[in-house]
């Protein structure tokens, strides 16, 4: 579980380099910041541009709600708590039920002449005429 303090001094001491970045799993923005600041190394306004980065992420994450940092780089490495009778999700009533019963279908005893004559038609390519006896 990643800390928030850790996170942000690890920001403004080596967030030049991409260090608080990489200790939250953000490997991507963390190579940035890391060649951001290995060319900030050699001179020029980069070195000033790399600073300000990790200053206003150091800014961010130490003045971010705990609750809004564990929701946003902690969410993984919390396992889900288990279901308990607390907990409004659980019904062991709807649980136990036996599943619903089907419907009745139709007994099957007589034929229905309109498919059948739909299916005479059908297969004399009459299929304007096929569809008007499947509808009745």
């Amino acid at each position: 579980m990643k800390d928030k303090n850790k996170a942000g001094l690890l920001a403004l001491f080596l967030g030049a380099f991409g260090a608080h970045r990489f200790y939250l799993e953000q490997r991507g923005k963390g190579i940035f910041l890391f060649i951001m600041g290995m060319i900030a190394i050699s001179g020029g306004w980069l070195p000033m541009l790399a600073g300000l980065v990790a200053l206003i992420d150091g800014i961010g994450l130490l003045s971010m709600d705990d609750q809004k940092f564990n929701d946003k780089y902690n969410r993984f490495s919390q396992p889900a708590p288990p279901p308990t009778r607390e907990r409004p999700d659980f019904h062991r009533e709807e649980r136990r039920q036996s599943p619903p019963a089907r419907p009745a279908q139709k007994p099957a005893d007589r034929p229905n002449p309109h498919k059948e004559k739909g299916l005479e038609k059908f297969k004399t390519y009459d299929y304007a005429a096929a569809i008007e006896e499947f509808k009745t």
